[in-house]
């Protein structure tokens, strides 16, 4: 089972309407030296959560082929982020 980006990006109003705050979807390819160390190696997607009392407070997740995620968060947004991919991968299975 493979996810694509153009998948991921139909979601993002349902991934916005989960978050208070701003989601941006990103190009993986626009990173920065803050992720030399290989937790984007393989993601099709970078995704950066804006807080919303603090748009300087990011939270960045990256999203993989199988749907596997970066896990470098908190627990809450852990929990929104499997909310979010459940129906992307069921459908992905039917």
């Amino acid at each position: 089972m493979v996810v694509t980006v153009d998948t991921l990006r139909k979601a993002h109003s349902t991934l916005q309407s989960l978050w208070d705050g701003e989601v941006d979807f990103k190009d993986v390819e626009d990173l920065d030296h803050f992720y030399s160390d290989g937790i984007s190696k393989g993601a099709i997607l970078k995704i950066v959560l804006r807080y919303p009392n603090n748009a300087e407070q990011v939270t960045v997740v990256f999203i993989f082929p199988d749907g596997g995620y970066s896990e470098v968060f908190e627990r809450p947004i852990n929990h929104m982020i499997s909310a979010w991919l459940a129906p992307i991968l069921k459908k992905k299975k039917d």
